[in-house]
């Protein structure tokens, strides 16, 4: 039996934070049977009902055994059969192995069904018929005007990677009773929604970039500009109320350094009163967020992360151009993986934040308009950063909507662009 006491058993290397995480939260969510054959096999606990992994290394793993004769959890330690792991990609081969013995001794059937991230790793972005951009769906609407539900603040909270997201963010980790900073938020939202007087909140997930140096718990906010860092479970609420609740709403005509300047100092000053939150004092003027929410749609987390890379690559040949009186242009403009925005048959879906002259769609100066895009291809992307990131231009079929404004409204800019002609727009449906 390979049962080792808890206080004295030896442990291996650690492996990478990242791996580690990825393939504990894989487990606990898709794979809690397996992990009730470990522990009934591997620890002898012949009357285990659950268990879930506390922690894993290159020798082992430690569970927390559910048994009925205990009040509390057994924390076991577990020991690979085959010895230490050489990679944090050995993880797959040996934990299936375990559960195919452990299956055999116990005489269980055991079924390992890849993951979704594993199929969708075998596909073609590009090309795929079903998940990927070879859709026949692609470009079936001639124009997407209208397919985005009226909102006016835009909340984006950073948080863990794209592909551990669950399906619904706001219902928190699957069989987890602990909360999650995105289920605070939201919760701190629904509560406060009749006092929020900065017009409807929308709230989305974004992914902890390594490329932008990002952290765990800061929210990303729109129109303001604001990024404010140290938000947890246990100040959310409080961050919600001085963010949204109880400031003068904005009219559409707000800019930034006008009312809407005020009302984000005004803002500042109550997010300095909460310990441990922080504001930065400025955020780049363009942002892009990508739907990559895999466990909400197989085509959002094929197409998604693949986009992501096409722009930050076009982003970055932007920088260092010269800008239009011979300046240098310092463009930039964050790349991040966002959960479920609405409208998966339009995917890829990006929303593009970017700060604008009042008059015209300039770069330079005045309010902050974020823009929703679907149907977007390789060379969707090349035009929504020269031309749209840029230039500030509408781009003809693949422009969804914007931030503040109704469905309705959506409609006539398109029609009022020339970017609606011969398409059926009153047919659009807005997307949920």
């Amino acid at each position: 039996m390979r049962l080792l006491k808890w206080q004295h058993h030896r442990k291996g290397k650690p492996l990478p934070c990242e791996a580690a995480e990825r393939i504990i939260t894989h487990m606990n969510t898709d794979h809690r049977p397996h992990l009730v054959l470990y522990a009934k096999h591997f620890a002898g606990l012949a009357s285990a009902t659950a268990a879930s992994i506390l922690s894993i290394d290159t020798a082992g793993m430690d569970l927390s055994v559910i048994l009925p004769s205990s009040s509390t959890p057994r924390l076991v330690r577990i020991s690979f059969p085959q010895g230490l792991l050489t990679s944090p990609i050995d993880a797959r081969t040996v934990l299936v192995s375990m559960a195919d013995e452990a299956g055999r001794a116990l005489g269980v059937a055991v079924k390992i069904e890849e993951s979704d991230a594993e199929i969708l790793a075998k596909l073609d972005p590009l090309t795929d018929t079903k998940f990927g951009l070879g859709r026949m769906e692609m470009g079936s609407k001639k124009c997407l005007a209208g397919t985005v539900k009226k909102y006016d603040t835009h909340v984006f909270v950073l948080w863990k990677k794209a592909t551990d997201w669950p399906k619904n963010v706001e219902d928190g980790e699957k069989g987890s009773i602990a909360i999650t900073l995105p289920q605070a938020l939201h919760a701190a939202l629904k509560k406060h929604v009749e006092g929020i007087t900065t017009g409807k909140a929308k709230l989305n997930v974004a992914e902890c970039s390594e490329e932008e140096g990002d952290e765990d718990g800061t929210l990303l906010v729109f129109p303001q500009e604001l990024c404010i860092t140290g938000v947890t479970v246990e100040n959310a609420e409080a961050v919600v109320e001085a963010l949204l609740v109880g400031t003068e709403e904005g009219g559409e005509d707000a800019e930034v350094g006008g009312g809407l300047g005020e009302r984000v100092a005004e803002t500042r000053g109550r997010l300095a009163g909460i310990e441990g939150v922080d504001v930065m004092d400025r955020i780049p003027r363009n942002h892009v967020f990508v739907c990559c929410h895999l466990k909400r749609d197989k085509r959002c987390g094929l197409v998604g992360p693949f986009l992501i890379r096409e722009f930050r690559k076009l982003i970055t040949l932007q920088r260092g151009k010269e800008g239009e009186n011979n300046d240098v242009f310092e463009f930039e403009c964050p790349v991040r993986a966002c959960s479920h925005v609405g409208g998966h048959a339009y995917a890829g879906n990006v929303i593009t934040f970017s700060r604008r002259e009042k008059e015209g769609r300039g770069r330079k100066g005045g309010r902050v308009v974020g823009d929703w895009w679907g149907y977007v291809t390789p060379v969707v992307v090349k035009d929504l950063v020269e031309r749209h990131l840029v230039k500030g231009e509408l781009l003809e079929g693949v422009w969804r909507g914007q931030m503040g404004l109704a469905e309705e409204e959506q409609k006539q800019v398109a029609l009022k662009e020339g970017k609606c002609d011969g398409c059926a727009c009153g047919e659009n449906s807005t997307a949920s």
